[in-house]
């Protein structure tokens, strides 16, 4: 290694010195959940995949992984920057299936770089590298996702890699990783306490916020669709029922509280991207009235600030034939459900229509009310 510098008797060579500024720079800008992370981070892992080839250094694992950080980097730009068009972005937090997948790819990862980096190079620790490289992609795709338990991982693979890193006579990367380690877990500190945005009609995208809220089978799901492909806008999808779909046994309160923060991020990113209107299959009286009929409990920050949330409602009266569905738990309530939620609706003080017929006709009489609403705003 060509050396310029000593620290702690050990040579630090420019590259180094590049890799770990910039890498500093991009977790910096990650937990302050800014999409320049990926670029500056782009700078930090080619200058390390080049440290890390050098002979008297032969971590060939992490070498790669820069590599394959590389264009997770890549990925992650692109897909914060679809996102949002400010330069924050909104976390979103992992799911059961999400969990097991990501376990499996971790394992099967470590497998498949330790069998090749004992076998067929001269790595110097090729299971410890193999298991780490996996961990660290795994946080990587986590990022690149905008889930918050990436922290998780980060403070893990620290605290393993500062003695790894000082043994191979990268005192300036030991370091770097120490420092990473306390912004890994103010990241986990940070994304944590992240609000829920709530965006208001007067705000700069000045889009009529409408949420569409009815029993089960009653189509918002696809008058959602339907109406934001009409006005050529955005629309929030329901995250709960991806997310019970993919849960095994019953869900509990904490599941339900999760949904909701989630649909919360949803509808602020559809907002984010939005035309004159935008439209949410689902909102927070559904998930109040939910609670409240499960649970005998709501949580204040579910049902806090409904009018500045949402613009107008559609109601969607429950006259269509019920149709099965193992998620759905309300055959026989869907009109006493319909009451609490127009219920709660006039007392939010928020505009609504009730949108009734079938098949085109409900969707024209919702179109309807939409235009009202529009000309009203």
């Amino acid at each position: 290694m060509i050396s310029a510098w000593i620290i702690l008797g050990q040579p630090l060579s420019p590259l180094e010195m590049l890799g770990a500024s910039t890498g500093m720079a991009g977790v910096w800008l990650t937990v302050r959940r800014s999409k320049w992370c990926f670029p500056i981070g782009l700078i930090s892992v080619v200058s390390y995949a080049c440290v890390f080839i050098q002979d008297d250094i032969r971590l060939y694992a992490d070498a790669l992984l820069q590599l394959i950080f590389g264009a997770l980097l890549i990925n992650g730009w692109r897909s914060w920057s679809k996102k949002n068009s400010a330069d924050k972005i909104s976390p979103t937090t992992m799911n059961y299936l999400e969990w097991r997948w990501l376990f499996l790819a971790i394992v099967l990862s470590t497998f498949l770089l330790g069998y090749f980096f004992s076998n067929y190079t001269a790595a110097a620790v090729p299971w410890l590298d193999a298991t780490l490289a996996a961990i660290s992609l795994a946080a990587q795709w986590m990022i690149s996702y905008r889930k918050k338990e990436n922290w998780w991982l980060w403070i893990f693979v620290n605290v393993i890699y500062i003695p790894l890193y000082y043994f191979k006579d990268l005192p300036l990367t030991a370091l770097l990783y120490g420092v990473f380690l306390i912004m890994a877990i103010r990241g986990w500190y940070a994304w944590n306490r992240v609000e829920i945005p709530v965006v208001s009609s007067r705000n700069k995208k000045n889009c009529i916020r409408i949420a569409i809220l009815g029993p089960e089978s009653t189509g918002k799901s696809i008058l959602a669709e339907s109406l934001a492909k009409h006005f050529q806008t955005s629309w929030a999808p329901e995250y709960a029922r991806n997310y019970l779909q993919q849960k095994v046994g019953k869900y509990s309160i904490d599941d339900v509280l999760h949904c909701a923060r989630n649909q919360q991020w949803s509808e602020s990113e559809a907002i984010g991207i939005a035309n004159a209107v935008v439209f949410f299959d689902t909102e927070m009286i559904n998930f109040k009235v939910w609670l409240e009929d499960r649970f005998q409990h709501c949580p204040g920050w579910i049902s806090k600030n409904l009018n500045e949330r949402y613009d107008c409602y559609l109601l969607t009266v429950p006259d269509l034939p019920f149709e099965e569905d193992p998620l759905r738990e309300n055959p026989h309530r869907r009109d006493h459900l319909f009451a609490w939620y127009k219920h709660e609706v006039e007392n939010a003080g928020i505009p609504y229509a009730l949108v009734s017929g079938e098949g085109n006709i409900r969707f024209e009489n919702a179109c309807d009310a939409v235009n009202k609403f529009l000309a009203n705003h």
